[in-house]
């Protein structure tokens, strides 16, 4: 009887160590996921802030009646700006599909809101 109880507790010892360790390996499966959508949303987050302050900073200069409204030939001179095209360009927005944004915006009133 002592040969079998050592074998059953080696057994049961194994099942263990392997239960804890799979248990880890999720756990840390888990902590790994949350840091890499954590990490997105700030990335997503400081794009948008460097686009809100770049962008706006523009918006707000090539306002030439000084409305806090964007006409389309205002946006179109913030566009032509090299600093708002270096921002344009270092977050991967597609121009072509910009402008058809564009159009569509002011398909129904002439000026555009700063805070929209």
């Amino acid at each position: 009887h002592g040969a079998r109880s050592y074998i059953a507790l080696t057994l049961f010892l194994i099942f263990v160590f392997l239960s804890t360790l799979t248990l880890m390996n999720m756990l840390i499966g888990v902590l790994c996921e949350v840091v890499s959508a954590v990490s997105v949303q700030e990335k997503d987050t400081a794009a948008i802030n460097g686009l809100k302050d770049t962008v706006l900073a523009a918006l707000k200069k090539y306002d030439s009646d000084g409305n806090k409204m964007i006409s389309q030939h205002e946006l179109n001179e913030v566009l032509q700006n090299d600093d708002a095209a270096e921002i344009i360009e270092a977050l991967d927005i597609d121009h072509g599909h910009l402008m058809d944004m564009q159009s569509m915006m002011y398909s129904k009133r002439s000026e555009i809101s700063m805070d929209e």
